[in-house]
């Protein structure tokens, strides 16, 4: 396991492949040989944790996603292409990502590219814990890639471009980036150190995998010395 350090966000990814089902309209995916689905629980059976304030909806806007059968993560297979505008997707909701038919064989590498702000509600706890959290019908955004936090590096789009980070916890910025997980990250030498991530089982087409992002008891107030804000300090993201 990689623990993947931001500013106010703990991403660390674990990978587990399971054959799971397809949710998506069956037109698109009861004849994709790959199937991705959604979830907010790293667990495939529910788990009790002590909360500290936890999401009640949790959203990650997706705007493509790749595989490569190398461990370096060179020449990637598109798997979906959703625009720029990208598709939001609430992992509360289990939602099925997308489905695909990549070419039969195992893959060290998944990428994703998504959206840097990440949109939630807090439950009563938090509200009451945190004074950033103020209610519980309100949706928060966070950002996980801001302005001052590349001071250490850029991180880099799929073709090794630097990609500028925007946005504060006061006024948010929408960036687009990519999260490269390997089965031997260490490969992988183009990519931000905070966005290369551990896959630690190679994924299979034909197959199913469910691909989570669990924040239970991770809600947090972020101070920027100024105001206080609704935030999200632990997210734990992978497969199951």
């Amino acid at each position: 396991m990689k623990n993947l350090s931001l500013k106010f966000i703990v991403i660390t990814m674990i990978a587990t492949f399971i054959v799971g089902c397809g949710k998506e309209d069956s037109s698109s995916t009861s004849s994709s040989a790959f199937v991705v689905k959604g979830s907010s629980s790293q667990m495939a059976k529910l788990h009790a944790l002590v909360p500290s304030g936890s999401p009640t909806s949790f959203k990650v806007k997706i705007y493509s996603a790749y595989i490569s059968e190398n461990e370096d993560c060179s020449s990637p297979v598109l798997l979906k292409n959703f625009g720029t505008a990208g598709v939001e997707f609430d992992m509360y909701s289990s939602p099925t990502l997308f489905g695909a038919n990549p070419p039969e064989g195992t893959y060290n590498c998944f990428i994703l590219n998504i959206s840097d702000n990440m949109k939630f509600k807090a439950d009563a706890t938090a509200v009451a814990d945190h004074v950033g959290c103020t209610s519980t019908t309100v949706e928060n955004t966070f950002d996980i890639y801001r302005d001052g936090d590349t001071d250490d590096g850029l991180w880099v789009d799929i073709d090794g471009n630097g990609v500028n980070a925007t946005g504060s916890d006061a006024s948010p910025g929408a960036d687009s980036v990519f999260i490269f997980a390997s089965t031997n990250p260490g490969a992988i030498v183009l990519a931000h150190t905070n966005q290369v991530l551990t896959l630690a089982t190679a994924l299979v087409s034909p197959g199913q995998t469910t691909y989570y992002w669990d924040a239970t008891g991770g809600v947090d107030n972020n101070n920027d010395g100024i105001n206080n804000y609704c935030g999200i300090e632990n997210v734990v993201t992978g497969f199951r």
